[in-house]
């Protein structure tokens, strides 16, 4: 049976959580997904790390004998994979996208996002709210719809409005709108920063209607190390791989009005990264990264997006 085209009387959820060298974090959103009320769910976690703390097996072990938890392991970090070796092994019609380092302290988090979609059956993409540690939640208000592009969103904001936006922190997706555009583009490597903004934009093209419901919010813990933390210094990836995902989605959007903003980016992660800039001897590596991920990152737009879930081209 193809798990892509199943459908159901009312949605079940796919919770996906891809992990890399975050451990208990990982345990702790686990926890919280499984504590979720008034939803049919399963969780699918994506387990990329070779080794785990042995303080923290035995409750890996139990967590994973739960009915409702699907644990993959995959051998070769990569994030893009990783969601979409979940989606493969995935049976729900909605796709529920998080981190492997958020607190949900809403027991009806998931039923939230469900009831946009069964309020409305021809809405595609549900944005949730992303709460920051230590930070207040303001009260939620109605606005009326406005229609935003994926980088000028706020997902912080409190009001629901339309937008074209997505992040893997905390949104959701119908099975058949992921697929309508091949899921996301895995020629995104690396930190793989832009892959969800890229699914945006492709799906918003394609017809998809988006939402963003602030009642559907999480607390997004960000943890210091794992994950594509730079800030960890155990997150060793070479000057080209660090900075060639930034590079891919500026070059796939250099059309649009806001590329000088992207390559601003570009720069302000490479060049005038500030422990570049105060270690000036790291300058020749950074700026030969920069150029092979800028020619790397041509040859993939010329050849197109490109997904396990579409024949040659997303």
């Amino acid at each position: 049976m193809d798990n892509r085209n199943s459908s159901r009387a009312k949605p079940a959820v796919s919770v996906i959580i891809p992990s890399y060298r975050r451990f208990a974090p990982l345990l702790d959103t686990v926890e919280a997904v499984l504590a979720q009320k008034a939803a049919e769910f399963e969780i699918l976690v994506v387990d990329q790390n070779p080794l785990w703390p042995e303080a923290l097996l035995r409750r890996k072990v139990q967590l994973a004998a739960d009915p409702r938890v699907k644990w993959l392991i995959r051998d070769r970090p990569g994030v893009v994979a990783a969601r979409h070796d979940a989606v493969d092994a995935a049976e729900g019609d909605i796709f529920v996208f998080i981190d492997d380092d958020v607190k949900i302290l809403d027991p009806f988090f998931l039923a939230r996002h469900l009831a946009n979609y069964e309020a409305c059956p021809e809405l595609d993409v549900v944005v949730g709210r992303e709460v920051y540690q230590g930070q207040t939640v303001p009260p939620i208000a109605s606005f009326p719809p406005t229609r935003d592009q994926a980088l000028r969103f706020d997902r912080m904001r409190p009001e629901r409005c339309e937008v074209i936006a997505f992040c893997t922190c905390n949104s959701s997706v119908k099975r058949d709108a992921f697929f309508r555009v091949g899921g996301f583009d895995e020629s995104f490597y690396g930190n793989a920063y832009g892959d969800d903004y890229d699914f945006a934009i492709r799906l918003g093209e394609a017809g998809g209607r988006f939402v963003y419901d602030p009642q559907a919010w999480l607390i997004h813990v960000q943890a210091p190390s794992g994950g594509l933390r730079m800030s960890d210094t155990k997150n060793r990836l070479d000057e080209k791989k660090k900075i060639y995902p930034s590079v891919l989605f500026l070059l796939k959007n250099w059309q649009r009005p806001w590329r000088w903003h992207l390559l601003w980016r570009v720069l302000r992660r490479s060049v005038f990264l500030k422990t570049n800039l105060t270690k000036p001897w790291r300058q020749p590596a950074v700026v030969l990264g920069l150029c092979q991920a800028w020619r790397e990152a041509r040859v993939a737009v010329r050849h197109g997006p490109w997904s396990r879930f579409g024949p040659e081209k997303v």
